[in-house]
């Protein structure tokens, strides 16, 4: 009876040890830049948690919110036309995310005069559930009201995976991380910087390789997205768009509603008979821009980094056609009017 009695304990010790030492693993590496916010990245960071962070102390600068997916980090908040415009760029936004985080910001009393939102092809096919049980896509705790030990405990207190392997090679045994993750702290923590180091691509040159590549929209979201492709939550999104909307309009908020644009490449890729589906019951609801129609940018790959993504000219122009009723490009950003 003594040995079992040891053996339970001496195994319960090992059990405690190893779950501990896991735990601290896992804080010191820190893959999604939860705990040292202000580190340097070795891979992506969880850019919802960080964007909140930093909202925290600095949204009083602003008075002017871009929302929208990667996509819309090519739009420089610099050249919008109302001042103090911050850029809330991340990677596969959707528009229930957008509604929180303008919940929160309207809830904290931020100041807020303008916001434009982008919608892309896959906004309205991907369940916010998704994003929840993603460790990379998952919402601050202040935006989702969830138990600030809860969320920490998420980060802290799990299994080891993919990432942290990357993470843990690149921090501890010096391998190299890409450009874009080095960019990605400058791009949320100081974006006047961010941007006024961006140089316009030459639209003169394009890599062979994007003009060769055969491209599939899943190569282009995370690979825990890129299983709703195609799927209908459309109901859902429209509900979202609503609530923004009344939001708006109750807090005197200027808002513009825009289709983000989309290479041919993309567009022969994805589910087009859903794409009208959600664009005909988006016009009953409001007026919004649509850059996605085939145009002279849309389907010229000299605009576009990949087909997912346009450069940061295409950008410019995009601010163009809004505040300045630049028509100059045909088709490009064409205004559809609210049916009702």
């Amino acid at each position: 009876m003594y040995i079992y009695k040891r053996w339970i304990q001496q195994s319960f010790l090992i059990i405690l040890l190893l779950f501990t030492s896991n735990c601290m693993f896992l804080y010191y590496l820190d893959t999604y830049a939860i705990a040292k916010p202000h580190n340097k990245y070795y891979s992506v960071p969880n850019q919802r948690f960080l964007i909140v962070e930093y909202l925290k102390e600095n949204a009083h600068k602003y008075n002017t919110y871009i929302f929208g997916s990667s996509r819309v980090g090519y739009i420089n908040p610099l050249h919008l036309n109302y001042k103090h415009t911050y850029n809330l760029s991340v990677g596969a936004g959707i528009p229930h995310e957008h509604l929180l985080m303008l919940q929160y910001l309207i809830k904290n009393k931020i100041h807020i005069e303008n916001i434009l939102i982008a919608l892309d092809d896959f906004s309205f096919t991907v369940p916010y559930d998704v994003h929840k049980n993603s460790l990379n896509l998952r919402s601050h705790y202040l935006i989702t009201q969830e138990s600030k030990l809860d969320f920490y405990k998420s980060y802290f207190i799990r299994s080891i995976n993919n990432q942290d392997i990357k993470q843990f090679k690149r921090k501890l045994l010096s391998q190299k991380v890409p450009i874009e993750i080095h960019n990605i702290k400058q791009a949320i923590f100081n974006q006047e910087k961010f941007y006024k180091n961006q140089k316009i691509e030459n639209l003169n040159t394009v890599t062979a390789a994007i003009l060769k590549q055969k491209t599939s929209q899943k190569k282009y979201l995370p690979k825990a997205l890129s299983h709703f492709i195609g799927q209908d939550n459309i109901k859902q999104t429209l509900q979202d768009i609503k609530q923004i909307i009344k939001l708006c309009k109750h807090y005197k908020i200027s808002y513009k509603i825009i289709l983000n644009p989309m290479s041919k490449t993309l567009a022969h890729s994805i589910n087009q008979n859903l794409y009208i589906k959600f664009k005909t019951k988006l016009a009953y609801i409001t007026d919004y821009y649509d850059f996605s129609q085939p145009n002279p940018i849309n389907n010229n790959q000299i605009y576009w980094i990949e087909p997912s993504h346009y450069k940061l000219y295409v950008g410019d122009l995009i601010l163009q056609r809004i505040y300045e009723n630049n028509t100059s490009i045909p088709n490009f950003g064409v205004y559809i009017k609210n049916k009702k």
